[in-house]
């Protein structure tokens, strides 16, 4: 959790600082639930659920924070930031006027991160986490004519550091709506396989419940194996298509795959990455 929350200053993640990590998670991945938000502090130092939940009925208590049930599940609860809690820790990102905008997504995307830090948590050279909020958030900063539009950027990403000192970037992208076949075609694959071309320490994660996106997933991907060239980024024509230098390597680290059996696969993917193991 240390590398999700390492752009904000907690001089010590124990239990008396319960209350600011969780502000900070709640900022970070913007809505989550306590099983969630239990999981990821287990993930530093011992706390139980009924600890969790004081620190939350007492951020509520203060209007620090707000709760909504979940659509999936009626006993389910789900905590957000609200705009005193924003203020509070100074919050970097735009406030949400409507939290639960996307709910079960934002939810399966966190249950996806908690699984890879379960993993991931004891290499060495993990160096931070960063959400889909910190990601966009980098890319519009001090870019005013930027503000405002939407991005293109991962779920979550987990950056490693290589041996010479280089960033390694593992990106996870969790599918539960299938996009459409021009955004995936001319868009989303070309701008990760590019990235994976560039970066041969590079990782790419599809995960989705669907057997029908799946099956989606690995058409669209099949194709560019075939065609091993994709569009442009700058020119995205027919005409204007980069040749994908190391095809193999590129689709190698390409991964789509069931939710049901991404844990033993990033598990085993991990244990094998010399990259990330060194």
């Amino acid at each position: 959790m240390k590398a999700l929350l390492a752009h904000y200053y907690i001089k010590s993640f124990s239990k008396r600082n319960t209350d600011l990590i969780i502000l900070c998670l709640l900022h970070e991945l913007r809505i989550v639930t306590a099983k969630q938000i239990f999981d990821l502090l287990n993930s530093e130092y011992n706390i139980s659920m009924q600890n969790v939940q004081y620190n939350l009925v007492t951020l509520a208590r203060n209007e620090l924070i707000g709760r909504i049930r979940s659509d999936v599940d009626k006993k389910t609860f789900c905590y957000y930031l609200t705009k005193n809690g924003h203020n509070t820790i100074g919050g970097m990102y735009s406030f949400p006027k409507v939290p639960e905008y996307n709910l079960n997504h934002h939810l399966m995307v966190t249950n996806a991160l908690i699984d890879t830090l379960s993993i991931m948590k004891k290499n060495p050279h993990l160096h931070v986490i960063q959400s889909e909020r910190r990601q966009a958030y980098e890319i519009k900063d001090f870019n005013k004519e930027r503000k405002g539009r939407v991005f293109s950027v991962s779920d979550f990403l987990f950056r490693f550091k290589a041996e010479n000192g280089r960033d390694i970037n593992w990106y996870f992208e969790i599918e539960l709506h299938s996009k459409t076949k021009r955004r995936y075609m001319e868009g989303i694959f070309p701008k990760y396989i590019q990235a994976l071309d560039n970066n041969l320490d590079a990782q790419l994660f599809y995960v989705t419940p669907s057997p029908y996106i799946f099956e989606e997933l690995q058409r669209f991907k099949h194709y560019y194996t075939k065609k091993r060239e994709v569009p442009s980024l700058k020119n995205a024509t027919k005409n204007n298509r980069v040749p994908i230098k190391n095809v193999e390597s590129v689709f190698e680290r390409f991964h789509i795959i069931p939710s049901s059996k991404f844990k033993t696969e990033l598990n085993n993917i991990e244990a094998e990455d010399t990259f990330i193991n060194w």
